[in-house]
């Protein structure tokens, strides 16, 4: 009985340090993935409809139908990723767009 009490504690041991090593790798990776992917000329400020939608609650038509509409202004709320292009793709101010739907402008 003394053997299983023993090899089940070295079992016990092994799997404590087999999760702490887990634990360390996955906060190790988290912090490279942050990072590699953060881009400091890029605000955070700005960013695509998708992820709008996702933030506001909006429907990505809803956000569509504000810019036609007229009830975001270019340059404030909203602006051409690449002015120049013609396949320019909208990014939206989210610190303008919350103070708009908040009713704070």
């Amino acid at each position: 009985m003394n053997d299983l009490l023993l090899f089940a504690e070295s079992q016990y041991q092994a799997a404590l340090l087999q999760l702490t090593a887990a634990k360390n790798l996955m906060e190790s990776v988290r912090e490279n993935d942050l990072k590699h992917n953060f881009k400091p000329e890029q605000s955070l400020d700005w960013v695509y409809i998708d992820r709008l939608a996702e933030l506001s609650g909006l429907t990505a038509n809803a956000i569509r139908n504000r810019v036609s509409r007229g009830a975001w202004r270019e340059g404030l709320h909203y602006r051409h990723e690449r002015p120049d292009s013609k396949k320019s793709r909208i990014i939206f101010n989210i610190s303008e767009i919350q103070k708009c739907l908040s009713g704070k402008i």
